[in-house]
């Protein structure tokens, strides 16, 4: 799965990222988490995550008081149509994140971000500084 030539690259973005797509009140490098998802959305570039990202951003809005049921179903829509990448996961997956989680004291759901991105050889973008410790991997912290 990785891009070759003429192809977009492909990087991993985390809940917190993709959350900032979506709720910006009391969030920082908002800019930053917008112009990648552009870049995706351009063509530029090819987001990939593991498959519990929208219920992780969906539980996440739905936690703000602020936020309205439309708008969390808008989120939802949106996240539906982002067309980013899901990976299955598989064995290799779940070991390199099992792996990860006990070295670097993250949940096995944290961990399947930077594990994903040592799995594509790809960049993990994140706002959770507790996942950038993840060094096996390229990481750029967004918080």
């Amino acid at each position: 799965m990785n891009a070759t030539a003429g192809e977009p690259r492909y990087v991993v973005v985390d809940s917190s990222i993709a959350f900032k797509w979506f709720c910006s009140e009391d969030e920082s490098s908002v800019n930053e988490a917008l112009a990648l998802f552009a870049d995706h959305l351009a063509g530029r570039v090819t987001l990939v995550a593991p498959a519990h990202l929208p219920a992780e951003v969906l539980n996440a809005l739905g936690c703000r008081p602020k936020v309205t049921s439309a708008q969390l179903v808008t989120a939802a829509e949106g996240l539906a149509e982002s067309e980013l990448v899901y990976p299955a996961w598989d064995r290799d997956l779940l070991g390199e994140a099992a792996a990860l989680a006990r070295k670097h004291n993250l949940t096995i759901y944290d961990a399947l971000f930077p594990a994903l991105a040592i799995m594509l050889g790809c960049e993990l973008v994140t706002a959770d500084r507790a996942q950038a410790r993840a060094k096996e991997c390229s990481v750029r912290l967004l918080a």
